[in-house]
């Protein structure tokens, strides 16, 4: 009986999601990604925090982007935090835009030997798809650990893929 209930439940859940999709994608087909008030919701990782992604354009300039999940090189749970100035596009087309961003992010992790913080520039190339509103995202990340050990690590790339609702 209970398996019952959670087949209808998942379906429930599947369907109401797919809904959405589909009626985010009419409404944002062949619409700009980049302007004030899109929200972008998916996966990221590389170098750094490796989870689910998000990205939030303030306006047709300014964006702030996290991401949340493990760490990729230590056992432990991280959040990361970027505020990114969006370059004007220089490829646009009617199938994809590319444009690149810049900005400064913090990260935080929790792990079995207390608190990791540090500070990240960001440098990144954006692909994205008009006629589906999902982009393309990889980042070059130079990181300053400050916590525990003090280190500069200047290689360090991410990269994002982000369905915008």
């Amino acid at each position: 009986m209970l398996h019952k209930k959670s087949t209808k439940a998942k379906s429930l859940i599947f369907l109401t999601f797919t809904a959405l999709m589909l009626w985010s994608t009419q409404a944002m087909a062949g619409a700009p990604i980049r302007q004030g008030g899109n929200f972008g919701l998916g996966v990221g990782g590389g170098y750094g925090v490796t989870g689910l992604s998000m990205k939030y354009f303030m306006t047709e300039g300014q964006a702030v982007q996290g991401t949340i999940g493990f760490h990729t090189r230590a056992d432990y749970i991280g959040a990361t935090l970027d505020y990114l100035i969006e370059i004007p596009e220089f490829v646009q087309s009617d199938v994809i835009n590319i444009g690149p961003s810049v900005g400064v992010g913090g990260a935080l992790g929790l792990w079995d030997e207390g608190l990791a913080l540090g500070v990240s520039g960001v440098a990144g190339l954006e692909f994205m798809l008009n006629p589906v509103p999902i982009d393309f995202v990889i980042e070059w990340r130079p990181t300053l650990r400050v916590v525990p050990n003090p280190d500069l690590d200047l290689v360090g790339f991410t990269g994002h893929v982000r369905f915008y609702f």
